[in-house]
């Protein structure tokens, strides 16, 4: 959108036409995939912390006529600048109002957005008619290098509407006016290609060692240049500075003449986004002050499509908000990450360091192909481990917060470490049991289930299934990878129901009722205590059955004495593959099983009015005839 025109001069590089091969499709997410800055218009008004109206004739600026001779008064009313419907309205219309025949509109993103570089998007349908002149243009956030046109003018599209089926693109540059010059071209669409219909409208800005501008329209490369030069400052300014983003409709002027009794009014430009890029750093940081709140708009990230990584500094609070699409890793090293969108993190692996917080939104469900609590926190109402949520959860320290409901579906994986006691709390558990089910791996670790959260039967059938036939490499239901790993002995998972109804889940060793880290008399004691032995009457983990079968019976205690940790003391490995030192010799063979059936109080003929002729065979002493 020139100023002046007085002066304008369009050096034609060439008619283009839009087809054929000398088109290339634009790679927009692949030069420039963050998301930057970007307005859908989805709201009921134009959001005034994107967009600033500019308002009168230009009169203020001492540009009367805005340096056109335009016949517009530009006004912020909602006749002239209406949102609704997932569109943004410019409404040119023929009024009498501020001494002028004519109303419009005209929005800047000055004060709000400017960047350097990058790709600026617009996809639109234009107003045809004589003298109507629609634009989407930039100029200078200051004029670094001097008054207009030293500082530089990009115009990304203007049209005339007489002229239906071209567009007109071009740069602005050299002296202070009336010293200026300007380049650019004239665009014809496609046959039958009208300005009336929507369609993109685009600019690529590249800085740095190879500087050009690239003009795409819907898609395909239209025009190109890196010419151009400005008294203010050496090569590649002016085009090397921060630039806002314009948009209006203008009525009449030098460059489209007037309107005349064939222009329709009111007439409209329908612009459905804008949108612009930047390049993605190779590592993106960004550092949230302690105390303070900021979005990724905010912090100029508007969408990230393409990261090597992603930090999150300082004690703040980082909002993500967006869809993003960055493959590296996002790093919580401090502060708040608040996630409010199910696939804000939807390709990048997630850790929490200490100090971190990662934060799930209430009702999020959060797509994450893993997180690693390494020291940090995760906070959460609701986690869904699995292909549609958080793939796998790691956590080698630090806590989960909210207690939350956990459901780890097929392909869905917690794990505890291995070689680290480390206990957390959910509000309940879900495990899928089918053929590619969940995965909760403990490792030396323990989970506390809120009452209510899982039920004794379920409990039991999730150990079944991760206990695989006893090798403690099932591919799902609930196992530990320290059971499986751990020497001298056999290991496996237990759990205790406290009074009142909460679950604990733990790295355990058979015979450890209390999940005490030990096993000894007092587990013993506390089978007979129960009463169920050898009853056939239900059972759990605390009253004696470590195979999961609902009852406690001589397999149970054969189990404990295979264990090989009676009277040995601790018995949690302090690394993978090593236990505890033991602090007692542990009987060995059919002496340990007769103490044990001893100190339960129990003869080898069985438990009272249930004989070695019962229906219960498990009730028998190992090696006992019939």
């Amino acid at each position: 959108m020139e100023h002046r025109t007085r002066l304008f001069v369009i050096v034609v590089a060439g008619l283009t036409l839009l087809t054929g091969p000398a088109g290339v499709e634009a790679q927009a997410q692949g030069t420039y995939p963050v998301l930057s800055w970007y307005d859908e218009f989805d709201g009921t008004a134009v959001d005034p912390t994107k967009w600033s109206f500019e308002l009168g004739t230009g009169s203020q600026y001492g540009l009367d006529g805005w340096g056109n001779n335009e016949l517009q008064y530009y006004t912020a009313r909602t006749a002239n600048a209406r949102v609704a419907g997932g569109l943004l309205s410019i409404t040119a219309r023929r009024e009498a109002y501020g001494g002028q025949a004519y109303t419009s509109a005209r929005l800047t993103t000055r004060g709000h957005f400017a960047q350097t570089g990058g790709r600026f998007e617009m996809r639109a349908a234009l107003p045809l008619g004589q003298g109507l002149w629609p634009a989407f243009w930039m100029l200078p956030a200051t004029n670094e290098y001097g008054g207009w046109a030293a500082s530089g003018e990009i115009d990304i599209m203007e049209a005339r509407g007489q002229q239906p089926n071209r567009v007109v693109t071009t740069i602005h540059y050299g002296n202070s006016w009336p010293g200026n010059t300007s380049s650019g071209t004239t665009l014809t669409l496609p046959a039958g290609g009208s300005i009336a219909d929507f369609h993109d409208y685009a600019l690529e800005w590249d800085v740095g060692g190879d500087p050009e501008l690239r003009w795409y329209i819907d898609g395909r490369l239209a025009w190109q240049t890196s010419d151009w030069w400005t008294s203010g400052g050496p090569y590649p300014a002016p085009f090397d500075a921060p630039f806002n983003l314009m948009l209006n409709l203008a009525v009449g002027g030098n460059f489209v003449g007037s309107p005349d009794g064939s222009t329709p009014f009111p007439a409209t430009m329908k612009v459905d986004y804008v949108r612009a890029y930047q390049a993605a750093p190779a590592n993106i940081q960004i550092d949230v002050p302690t105390g303070a709140s900021q979005t990724q708009f905010d912090a100029g990230y508007a969408r990230i499509l393409a990261a090597d990584s992603l930090r999150k500094l300082g004690g703040g609070d980082l909002v993500f908000a967006a869809d993003n699409h960055y493959s590296g890793p996002t790093l919580v090293e401090a502060g708040r990450l608040r996630v409010t969108t199910s696939r804000a993190l939807a390709d990048s692996p997630t850790v929490v360091s200490a100090g971190g917080t990662l934060a799930i939104g209430s009702g999020v469900a959060a797509t994450i192909p893993q997180v690693t609590l390494a020291g940090g926190r995760l906070e959460a109402g609701n986690l869904t481990l699995g292909t549609a949520g958080i793939q796998r959860l790691a956590i080698s320290a630090g806590s989960i917060t909210g207690t939350p409901s956990l459901a780890v579906e097929a392909g869905g994986r917690l794990t505890l470490p291995t070689a680290n006691r480390l206990t957390i709390d959910v509000g309940s558990l879900r495990v899928a049991e089918a053929w590619g089910g969940g995965l909760v791996d403990l490792g030396a670790g323990e989970v506390v289930i809120a009452a209510g959260g899982i039920s004794a039967a379920d409990l039991r059938a999730d150990l079944l299934a991760g206990r695989n036939g006893g090798t403690w490499t099932g591919l799902n239901g609930i196992t530990s990878a320290a059971a499986a790993e751990s020497s001298g002995g056999a290991r496996t998972v237990g759990y205790l129901i406290t009074a009142a109804g909460t679950t604990r889940v733990s790295y355990a060793a058979p015979g450890d009722t209390n999940l005490d880290g030990t096993v000894n008399v007092f587990d013993l004691v506390q089978i007979n205590g129960s009463g169920t032995y050898g009853t056939g009457g239900s059972s759990v983990w605390s009253e004696g059955d470590f195979t999961y079968d609902g009852v406690t019976n001589v397999f149970d205690l054969v189990a404990t004495g295979g264990s090989g940790t009676y009277g040995r003391g601790g018995y949690f490995p302090t690394t993978a593959n090593q236990l505890a030192v033991a602090t007692v010799p542990e009987p060995a063979g059919s002496a340990w099983l007769a103490a044990a059936l001893a100190a339960v109080g129990l003869a080898c003929r069985g438990s009272p009015n249930r004989g070695p002729d019962s229906e219960n065979p498990g009730l028998a002493c190992p090696g006992q005839s019939g």
